[in-house]
């Protein structure tokens, strides 16, 4: 047992290191050493409590855990005596509880017992072990449930946040997911997602089904189809986007539900654009140049160039020399 009321100049020798401490005891066999410089330990480790001034070993020390939280509360001190008397505050459930995650590796560096990963549920998800365990096993982290459910809550919850705030992009980033919620390990945020229910897709995460809507701008797009129906190259100016309504972030919205082609932020042709081109310039001599290809789109260069690079990219043309392209 160690003394009741020992004298406060102690000195713990543990390895071949002699540390000064600070003892507070929760009881007549437990207490807690604040050291006067890190040192490395883990559960088990054996160790000395000397009395400098006396000349006299206090009590030899037997490490529970190297790793304790803090006390902050009334009652803390017998709580936490109670549980390193019966184990259950040094158990693994409770090491992973009271920090939410830990990685596996941590664990067993403080030297907890944590069981071998086992053969997967049909699920890919909690071993045998570690699920009677009442922990969960994810990308390498131990994680208590009650916090996986809280963050897969969170998650949601800022998934629908997001789609009431910007239906035009209703998707949230995955980097600002994991900071919104304070998930530990982006490693953990797609194994997250989908067991909250949530798609990812393109670095973002929403809910199944939810696509990106224009609200307001819905109308002036409609106009802007009707347009394109009717010429399919018809690429409004700028300004009279401004006038509809239009700006580049509604045209790229647009373009995600394929309603539209892009060929440059404030450029938009029809969808079909690049095939109806292809069959417009399959009437030309092989090969044409840039000024062929505008007189029978009937385009401008403000059009006809982007456009023609845009199927240069999709494998429709291919460059010939500076000045000369081919139907593939």
């Amino acid at each position: 047992p160690l003394l009741a009321e020992p004298t406060p100049e102690l000195v713990l020798h543990v390895g071949t290191a002699a540390i000064p401490v600070r003892l507070r005891m929760f009881d007549d066999r437990h207490g807690r050493l604040t050291l006067a410089r890190p040192v490395p330990a883990q559960v088990g480790d054996r160790a000395i409590l000397r009395d400098p001034a006396q000349q006299a070993i206090v009590a030899g020390v037997l490490v529970l855990d190297p790793d304790p939280p803090a006390l902050t509360r009334r009652g803390a001190a017998a709580d936490r005596a109670a549980g390193l008397a019966d184990g259950t505050a040094t158990s693994l459930r409770s090491q992973v509880r009271r920090r939410g995650a830990i990685r596996r590796q941590a664990l067993l560096a403080l030297g907890i017992a944590v069981p071998d990963s086992a053969v997967p549920d049909s699920a890919g998800r909690d071993s045998v072990e570690l699920d009677s365990a009442g922990v969960l096993e994810r990308a390498g982290w131990l994680i208590d449930p009650i916090a996986w459910q809280r963050w897969q809550d969170a998650l949601a919850r800022a998934v629908d946040e997001q789609a009431a705030a910007d239906p035009r992009q209703p998707g949230l980033a995955a980097d600002a997911a994991r900071r919104r919620i304070g998930l530990p390990d982006q490693a953990l945020l797609r194994p997250l997602a989908g067991e909250s229910g949530l798609d990812w897709s393109e670095g973002r995460l929403g809910r199944p089904g939810v696509r990106p809507s224009l609200g307001h701008a819905d109308r002036a797009v409609r106009r802007l189809l009707d347009r394109l129906d009717r010429d399919p190259f018809d690429a409004p100016e700028r300004a009279e986007l401004a006038e509809l309504g239009l700006g580049v972030r509604d045209l790229a919205v647009a373009a995600q539900a394929g309603q539209l082609l892009r060929l440059a932020p404030d450029l938009v042709v029809a969808a079909d654009a690049l095939q109806r081109a292809r069959t417009v310039l399959a009437e030309l001599v092989q090969p044409f140049t840039v000024s062929q290809a505008r007189q029978a789109l009937g385009v401008t260069r403000r059009v006809a160039v982007p456009l023609l690079e845009q199927l240069d990219r999709a494998g429709l043309t291919e460059r010939i020399d500076g000045s000369l392209r081919a139907l593939r």
